[in-house]
């Protein structure tokens, strides 16, 4: 229990739905409080953990605020100090502690309510102690995976990775937030914690081996941690080469894609109006069977071949037009990943064969912004496809099938693919959409928040907070969030490159937390022995080298 004479101060006012007003003792306080901390009411029935969303300044006398000059002197100001004029916090309940020290190293992890009253007049209040946060994280019973700690304690902050998989997540952040090492560490959790597979856009080559900090010192991917965990592929031939990186080539065939993977490109490629509606006739027109390579045939097409006359004849396509799409298709129809359709060999059926067995495939991009869209959809689409099929099947017959394993699909700029005018066309949308439907949820990884369409950004369950600057971002994370406009003030905390606002349905409560250090402790901390033997002071990286 907590000692009466550590309180902080004594509830005066409050309504449960704008928060509750807490008198501090002192104004000395004020300097461990922050917006986003925490404290702790005790009362005789329930103790309640709190959010502190906002800290200010009053006094019982206005006079207070017009002092004469000649009367301001610190004599004066040390007599009114916390009598006349005193220091005041709202806070939000979040959860009801429980009132006994249940919490044992065999402890089976209890699921705290939910605060639905709030605590009477003069409640003492008091700072959050480690058990208090063990409580709400099931730091003792070894439950779930560490992200990091609270901002004034050591203590673990403990996520459980098998909930957080079964809703879409969300790491939002400004370039250079930390939120790479963030994303790292969650999909750690996960490969180490959910029993769910993952599948990985790698857009600019971080997750996988080896990468280097903004201070160019190396640290490891996913691939040197869970060795036989992950597979590693690129459309990078260069990367081949390089024995460290071990990836396989990906190659798809052309005849895989379809207008609604060209819509995505349309910006990049620069099609107007006239250029999308003529390649949805293309396709019509050259995709005789499932297997044909409409565009590659298109592309060479004889100018006075059948097929070509009817698009102007028959489909009212201007020549010019077709000139037009015939030049940006020649771009995709290059890329040396898109193959015929005779390769006997199906690096795309292969890919859903190891997630089905539960590994992490990675998919390596060279920063190629055309290649990354265009494969993304494609292959999400395919993939989505079967896993729909599985699931369905299992649904039917549960004695015959099997419920297909869950699979996470992180997705790097994701507003390319969930933005308002192709989020209905995209597969990543529907799979928003469906909610876990089929076993599959999204990982979103973006600095740009405010281009996601609203109605897919509040299906995003789960969601991790690194920097922002811009309002419109910050506005559309928390936009029909309960109590969303406290918890975006509280975003104004987040200075260091290595905090976040973590909430949603997989944390048990919104927190501001440091996220832990992806150096050697944390590669060793995967496994009861270092992954990387030799001196630990070489392999060590501070979070100052980091983030």
């Amino acid at each position: 229990m907590t000692n009466i004479e550590d309180n902080i101060g004594i509830v005066v006012s409050g309504t449960f739905s704008q928060g509750m007003n807490v008198k501090l003792n002192s104004q000395n306080a004020l300097s461990s409080l922050t917006i986003g901390s925490h404290v702790v009411i005790d009362t005789l029935a329930q103790r309640f953990m709190c959010e502190v969303s906002d800290i200010g300044l009053r006094a019982t006398d206005q006079r207070v605020e017009h002092i004469p000059l000649h009367m301001q002197n610190e004599r004066i100001f040390q007599s009114l100090i916390d009598n006349a004029a005193y220091a005041f916090i709202e806070v939000t309940p979040r959860l009801i502690l429980s009132k006994e020290n249940v919490l044992g190293e065999k402890s089976d992890p209890v699921e705290l309510p939910s605060a639905n009253t709030i605590p009477p007049h003069f409640s003492p209040v008091f700072k959050p102690t480690e058990a208090d946060y063990e409580q709400v994280f099931h730091t003792r019973e070894g439950k779930g995976f560490s992200v990091g700690n609270p901002l004034d304690l050591d203590t673990q902050i403990n996520l459980d990775m098998e909930l957080l998989v079964q809703r879409s997540s969300a790491i939002f952040g400004k370039s250079g937030s930390g939120k790479s090492f963030l994303t790292k560490i969650l999909l750690a959790g996960m490969l180490q914690k959910s029993g769910a597979a993952s599948l990985i856009f790698d857009y600019a080559g971080e997750y996988a081996y080896e990468g280097f900090s903004e201070e160019n010192k190396p640290v490891k991917g996913l691939a040197q941690l869970f060795k036989n965990k992950v597979v590693n592929y690129t459309i990078d031939k260069r990367r081949l080469e390089d024995k460290k990186v071990g990836a396989e080539f990906l190659h798809i065939p052309r005849h895989e894609i379809d207008p609604d993977d060209i819509a995505l490109l349309r910006n990049i490629l620069n099609m107007n109006e006239n250029q999308m509606e003529a390649a949805r006739i293309v396709h019509e027109v050259f995709k005789t069977n499932r297997t044909s390579d409409w565009i590659h045939d298109f592309v060479h097409a004889e100018a006075d071949s059948e097929r070509m006359l009817n698009l102007e004849s028959r489909y009212n396509v201007y020549p010019s037009t077709v000139d037009a799409l015939r030049r940006r298709l020649r771009r995709i129809d290059r890329l040396e990943f898109l193959t015929d359709s005779s390769r006997s060999d199906d690096v795309v059926k292969s890919i859903i064969d190891k997630l089905k067995n539960g590994l992490t495939v990675i998919l390596d991009f060279p920063r190629d912004e055309l290649s990354y869209i265009l494969i993304a959809n494609m292959l999400t689409r395919r993939i989505h496809s079967q896993w729909r099929y599985e699931k369905e099947n299992y649904t039917r017959d549960r004695d015959k099938f099997k419920d297909p394993v869950p699979l996470v699909i992180t997705i790097e700029e994701a507003h390319n693919f969930l933005n308002k005018d192709v989020s209905n066309r995209t597969t990543f949308g529907t799979i928003a959409r469906e909610a876990r439907k089929y076993n599959v949820t999204l990982m979103v990884v973006d600095q740009r928040p405010s281009g996601i369409d609203d109605e897919i950004m509040s299906q995003i369950e789960n969601k991790f907070i690194c920097k922002l600057d811009d309002p419109r971002d910050i506005d559309s994370i928390f936009s029909g969030v309960p109590h969303g406009n406290r918890m975006k003030t509280s975003l104004r905390s987040i200075e260091s490159k290595q905090h976040a606002l973590a909430f949603g349905e997989a944390i048990p409560m919104p927190i501001i937390f440091k996220v832990r250090n992806y150096g050697q402790d944390f590669y060793s901390s995967l496994s009861n022995e270092s992954l990387f033997p030799g001196t630990k002071s070489g392999d060590e990286i501070t979070s100052d080298d980091l983030f």
